[in-house]
């Protein structure tokens, strides 16, 4: 009787890969999340920290790195500066007067030194704070930055109306916070955009947070200091996964609650996601 070869090398290939599909999603729960491309992710991720490098190292003025909540920004560009910052650097996250970010810019005006404001807002809501920030991110050689108004607190903390600014700027923002604003705030805010690089991290799409919230899990060590297994961490995974279509968005954050509720109630923590995760609106995210 004569043989198909043919017909037995596929019937021999078909079956290798269902073995080989079995042992993927049966041999361990990471391995299917540990299977997925990430390259660009790794991609956009190696080019922010070639640029933060270079601000640190103060071969860039500064930075402008946008995006949705909840992709990384700020905790990946701390671990970039505390891995290759040269002078000092301070983050600012929120509420920040006008004068105290000119006092920030003051005492780290040095080269190597670095200001993070983290969406503070409040920076852009006047000329002074818009022309504080333009000055520091200017392209001239020298860079100086000046306060306009007399203010008995420069007096009183020793801090000159004028001084030249040597360090490195990086603003930290979240894109739909940026939109709807017109006339000349828009300009100003335009122009600092215009005198810096600027990175974009993330996206809109749900399925692509999901898949930079996998990454950050899997390759970025999101939630080891929770305490969790490896399999645990997977149930956070699968659980934001089988849930993806009832979440406004995903977040860091989103994966952290989730880990603090399985740290408190490992038997009975599913019941308690879907009463405060699926049923609030979670904007909180991690920048």
């Amino acid at each position: 009787m004569r043989v198909d070869t043919n017909s037995v090398v596929t019937d021999r290939l078909s079956a290798n890969t269902a073995v080989s599909l079995f042992e993927t999603f049966n041999a361990s729960p990471r391995v299917r999340y540990e299977s997925q491309d990430y390259s660009d992710i790794e991609a956009a991720y190696n080019g922010l920290e070639k640029y933060v490098t270079n601000v640190a190292a103060s071969k860039l003025r500064g930075l402008i790195v946008s995006g949705p909540p909840g992709v990384g920004k700020t905790t990946g560009v701390v671990k970039m500066l505390k891995a290759h910052g040269v002078g000092k650097y301070t983050v600012v996250a929120g509420h920040m007067s006008v004068i105290q970010l000119y006092c920030e810019l003051y005492r780290h005006r040095s080269q190597g030194d670095i200001v993070v404001l983290d969406d503070v807002d409040s920076a852009f809501k006047s000329m002074e704070g818009l022309n504080v920030v333009k000055a520091a991110a200017d392209t001239v050689p020298q860079r100086r930055i000046s306060w306009a108004t007399s203010s008995q607190w420069l007096q009183l903390w020793g801090i000159p109306k004028a001084f030249d600014f040597d360090g490195g700027i990086i603003l930290i923002s979240n894109e739909t916070s940026r939109k709807g604003r017109a006339g000349k705030l828009r300009q100003h805010i335009n122009a600092i955009a215009d005198r810096l690089h600027s990175v974009s991290l993330g996206s809109d799409d749900k399925d692509e947070q999901f898949h930079q919230l996998c990454y950050q899990v899997i390759h970025g060590d999101l939630l080891k200091s929770r305490g969790l297994t490896p399999d645990q961490e997977c149930e956070v995974l699968d659980y934001i996964d089988c849930h993806l279509d009832s979440l406004d968005f995903v977040s860091l954050r989103t994966a952290t609650k989730i880990a603090e509720l399985i740290a408190l109630e490992p038997q009975d923590w599913r019941s308690m996601a879907n009463l405060g995760i699926l049923n609030s609106i979670d904007h909180a995210g991690v920048n």
